[in-house]
């Protein structure tokens, strides 16, 4: 079964921090799109050919691959407000809400 979104996230060195971002991000794009989600974190570090292939510039860096078109998130990626609207998809706060409990309950 193919993923109906896909995503990339890349990161430094898969620190604690990246860690904890990929989690926000995981559990909040669950809570906001429909279907089977693909979501992948990438060290630069340890694949720099997938850092150049991609042509990656700035850390942290989200690319949304499917549904293409493909799109580009670059930076602070705490603001799942904004993330949500250049998503276009549906955001309800208690997405957000929902999010923000699953990850104090880790």
């Amino acid at each position: 079964m193919s993923a109906s979104h896909q995503f990339m996230l890349f990161v430094g060195d898969g620190d604690p921090m990246d860690r904890m971002l990929e989690n926000i991000l995981k559990n909040f794009l669950e809570s906001v799109l429909t279907g089977v989600l693909d979501f992948q974190m990438v060290s630069v570090i340890e694949h720099p050919e997938l850092s150049q292939e991609f042509n990656i510039m700035s850390l942290p860096t989200l690319i949304k691959l499917q549904p293409t078109p493909a799109q580009r998130f670059v930076g602070d990626l705490s603001r799942l407000d904004e993330l949500a609207a250049k998503l276009g998809v549906d955001y309800q706060p208690q997405s957000l809400n929902k999010v923000r409990s699953d990850l104090m309950r880790r």
